[in-house]
């Protein structure tokens, strides 16, 4: 993701809902487990259209889910790493005092 962007408000749309907010935001860890209609414990497939395509939202949503929080993470895994290097090359440079500088 191009640096230029990274602090955008962006809309998102997830599950049918619009979320517009800063691409920053505080990472959701969502829920790991598949949805329970992948269960295959289940002895039948699927009972009828409808349910096959309730369960491929469902799956279509939580992989979404994951898209979005590793996005997320890696943002702020890179932003970290910027500040860690500013805050290094600030000290190399000789500043008396880097975390007031920081941000």
């Amino acid at each position: 993701m191009p640096s230029t962007i990274k602090r955008a408000s962006i809309p998102l749309v997830v599950g049918g809902i619009i979320w517009t907010g800063p691409v920053l935001a505080e990472c959701q860890k969502p829920n790991y487990e598949p949805p329970q209609c992948t269960n295959q414990y289940i002895e039948i497939q699927f009972l009828d259209a409808k349910d096959f395509e309730r369960c491929k939202k469902e799956v279509t949503y939580f992989l979404e889910s994951l898209d979005i929080w590793s996005k997320c993470i890696a943002d702020e895994a890179r932003l970290k790493g910027d500040e860690a290097i500013k805050l290094f090359n600030c000290k190399v440079n000789g500043t008396s005092n880097c975390l007031e500088n920081s941000g």
